[in-house]
């Protein structure tokens, strides 16, 4: 078999980015089950765990605790994902067929719109025990005046868009140095007038509440309050059309990496700067609900490593032999990125129901008799309820995937997109999505121009 040494990305899907949210759904099913179900929702009880293990075992404890600790502030990876790829559609609609735009916009709000109905539907039937002291209990839509990350990737759909057209339409900036600096400038001026947007926002809320104005109130709590609030949190939208317009035109993976360490050196400047001048205290609040900015900056500019790891491994081989058999020790996370709907709306529910199982035999994972409470599972039971919450979860997916995720949000998600727009349903791209990587391209393998090796 004959390849050819691959410089730039082979075709207009990038696998790498399937690759990553595949990870992050992945992730975010381990990093649940220990935050959420093993410390009932306070990571803060990891650090009186670590406080009290001496020895050998602490030092274990902070070689493996510390990088997993870093990756669990990554929740915005998939909104990050998201925002690259909606950036680059939108460039390419632009420069192809620019007429399009509003019908793509509008997709995209009706898209978003039907996330987060789906996403309350998916809360209302999984978070909830229907029968509890011999009552029953019947489902119910609740209203959150916090964002979560759905809330997130659902504005995104929708900002992302708009600010590109008036870059390019408006601004008439398209060459990619300058959109790139277009999008720094605007990322550090969304951080810097973060905490003056958010007194601005708490001081509207009081005013809408004493008028009863919830609706206005509820759009502006998204961007100010909880984990995945949009101020900073479109900082990675903005980190998305970065990578979006280097992915666009098509540069080479040495470019893309040096910019990647040029951003993450610009990250740690502005991280050391708020540390010192502006909140010297932030590490106190790290395990609050609200992450502290300069928490956000570390997540922001170490995510992006893995993003760049997986285009390159993926997207930009050095033949077509190595990008086969990366694909193929990927298929698995391929797998979870076609659940991600679907995953984010129901795990916590589901895993809840699971560890209650585990804590009839093993008792409570955390004793609330002193406070602050003590995580009374030791390690192996830790480790084993988060490998069996692993374990569930391939086997649901594997099995699923026979039927294409019929019946899940993500599916209900395409068959309602389909019956509004009146679009034509094409065949299911599952299969092509999990498996097509994982095939050689005979007609990209036929040598061109450049050196040509041999496989015997």
């Amino acid at each position: 078999m004959t390849y050819q040494t691959l410089q730039k990305p082979i075709k207009s899907r990038y696998i790498g980015i399937d690759v990553y949210k595949g990870w992050g759904v992945w992730f975010m099913f381990l990093i649940h089950a220990f935050v959420q179900q093993i410390t009932h929702f306070d990571a803060g009880l990891f650090i009186p765990t670590i406080e009290r293990t001496v020895g050998w075992r602490k030092i274990v404890l902070l070689i493996f605790g510390l990088p997993i600790g870093v990756m669990a502030i990554w929740g915005f990876m998939f909104g990050f994902a998201f925002a690259c790829t909606v950036a680059m559609q939108t460039m390419h609609l632009i420069d192809t067929d620019p007429k399009k735009f509003p019908k793509y916009l509008l997709n995209k709000f009706l898209t978003g719109a039907l996330i987060l109905l789906l996403n309350k539907i998916g809360h209302a039937l999984f978070r909830i025990r229907f029968f509890t002291d011999g009552e029953t209990i019947f489902p119910r839509l609740s209203v959150s005046y916090s964002a979560d990350i759905l809330d997130a990737v659902a504005w995104m759909g929708v900002i992302i868009p708009l600010l590109i057209w008036i870059v390019y339409k408006l601004i008439r900036v398209k060459k990619p140095m300058q959109l790139l600096i277009v999008f720094g400038v605007l990322l550090t001026m969304l951080f810097a007038l973060t905490p003056t947007l958010i007194k601005l926002g708490e001081s509207a809320i009081v005013w809408l509440e004493a008028r009863n104005l919830y609706i206005p109130k509820l759009l502006i709590t998204k961007f100010i309050r909880g984990r995945f609030r949009l101020l900073p949190g479109l900082g990675y939208g903005l980190m998305g059309c970065m990578y979006a317009t280097m992915l666009h035109h098509k540069w080479e993976i040495k470019k893309i990496f040096r910019f990647t360490l040029s951003f993450f050196i610009y990250c740690m400047m502005g991280f050391v700067i708020w540390w010192l001048l502006i909140d010297p205290n932030w590490f106190s609040s790290f395990a609050e609900e609200t992450v502290p900015i300069p928490l956000t900056i570390v997540s922001m500019s170490t995510m992006q490593f893995l993003f760049v790891l997986f285009i390159r491994t993926q997207d930009y081989p050095r033949n077509e032999l190595k990008r086969v058999r990366a694909a193929r020790r990927t298929t698995f996370w391929r797998r979870y990125s076609l659940f991600s709907l679907t995953a984010f709306s129901i795990n916590t529910g589901v895993e809840d129901r699971i560890y209650t199982v585990f804590a009839r035999f093993w008792g409570e994972s955390v004793d609330y008799s002193s406070s602050p409470g003590i995580i009374t599972w030791n390690v192996w039971q830790c480790i084993i309820f988060v490998l069996f919450i692993w374990a569930f979860w391939e086997v649901v997916l594997r099995i699923w995937e026979h039927y294409d995720y019929k019946l899940s949000l993500d599916w209900f998600l395409v068959q309602l997109m389909v019956l509004i727009t009146g679009a034509k349903m094409g065949r299911s791209a599952i299969k092509p999505i999990i498996y097509g990587p994982n095939r050689y391209r005979m007609q990209e393998l036929v040598p061109a121009a450049r050196k040509v090796k041999v496989i015997n």
